[in-house]
């Protein structure tokens, strides 16, 4: 019997890309089918923590990130690791306005290299190097000395604070949330994500609907992760002709 594995993901911390890859191991002994890493309001955390998340799902050492600024000594390249576990595992990414930093790294990345499928809506655009300056009166500046950009040249950072179209957007699969079910979605995640029926019964709206989460189940219960994926892009292809 085949089974399908769904990992939230709340912070990438030193520990989450060992966490995900036991995860995936147990599972992968009951005949994995497929994965959903869900991203949502996952504000980042430590970029090598991404870097080795994305490596699990990719079999070569492929250029991941790369560090730009007025400064030279500002260009950095970030690579995968080579030899993933779970090279040819299908994956939908869901992510949605919380979803910043090293979420949108990770979710990027994977959406460059064909590995995931991205479901939900545009996430929060925060793709940028950062750093603080103490000041003699006891305060700080923070200053932006480089950004993020992804394979093949995308930035990660919003354009501007009243963009539609910042960070990540998802692959032509859009699900539109309120802001009222978002926080709903939030508040009642850990009780979504039981099966239990019992369990459920706790939850403050009986009839809340993650439609993100729903939306993947249906694609990956109708084996149409990789063809999602592939019209996608096409479709992205197409409208950069225009």
């Amino acid at each position: 019997m085949e089974t399908l594995s769904i990992v939230r993901l709340i912070e990438f911390n030193s520990q989450s890309a060992d966490d995900i890859q036991k995860v995936l191991l147990n599972c992968e002994s009951q005949n994995m089918k497929a994965l959903i890493l869900d991203l949502r309001n996952n504000p980042g955390g430590l970029l090598e923590s991404a870097l080795k998340i994305i490596s699990i799902f990719i079999s070569e050492r492929k250029l991941v990130l790369t560090t730009k600024g007025p400064q030279q000594d500002t260009k950095k390249e970030y690579f995968t690791e080579g030899e993933g576990t779970f090279f040819d595992l299908p994956i939908v990414i869901l992510v949605n306005k919380g979803s910043a930093s090293a979420s949108e790294i990770v979710s990027g990345a994977m959406q460059e290299f064909k590995r995931a499928l991205i479901v939900g809506s545009n996430t929060f655009g925060k793709g940028s190097v950062q750093t603080v300056f103490p000041l003699s009166d006891g305060t700080a500046l923070r200053l932006t000395i480089a950004k993020y950009y992804l394979p093949s040249g995308r930035p990660i950072d919003r354009s501007n604070a009243k963009s539609a179209k910042n960070g990540i957007t998802p692959d032509n699969i859009n699900v539109d949330v309120t802001i009222e079910e978002e926080i709903k979605l939030y508040a009642n995640a850990d009780v979504l994500f039981k099966k239990d029926k019992d369990t459920k019964k706790g939850l403050k709206d009986n009839n809340l609907e993650d439609k993100a989460l729903n939306k993947a189940l249906e694609i990956i219960r109708g084996n149409k992760v990789m063809e999602s994926i592939e019209a996608s892009r096409v479709l992205v292809t197409l409208n950069k002709k225009k």
